[in-house]
């Protein structure tokens, strides 16, 4: 694998998403939008996680002096998930109506397509 698609894998998915949306010529409030997007990508990656049950992410447990049993209860994590995620999705449109107004094409709206 050559370098830079292995430097590629180690980057996290809101700083994929971000070089894949980012051009040089960007104004800044459409840096600040491409910015918060790739922000909600790694929390929908970290929701994900959660949810899928990667403890090491958000919890470590260890046993009291006195045996009881703990009990963690994770509440809202599937809801605030699908809310964070019409959130992605109306920062992705609003960054390629600013973008292209609002057509799908070009390379904005060929990566959302593949969203």
């Amino acid at each position: 694998m050559a370098d830079e698609d292995q430097a590629s894998d180690e980057r996290s998915g809101g700083d994929r998403l971000r070089a894949a949306l980012a051009e040089d010529d960007d104004p800044a409030d459409l840096v600040a939008l491409i910015e918060e997007a790739g922000r909600t990508k790694d929390r929908l990656d970290q929701l994900d996680a959660i949810l899928r049950g990667d403890t090491d992410l958000w919890a470590q447990l260890t046993e009291g002096r006195s045996g009881k049993v703990l009990e963690i209860r994770v509440d809202s994590v599937m809801q605030e998930a699908r809310q964070l995620t019409t959130v992605f999705r109306q920062t992705l449109a609003e960054i390629r109506r600013r973008r292209d107004g609002g057509t799908f094409s070009g390379k904005l709206g060929g990566l959302l397509d593949d969203l």
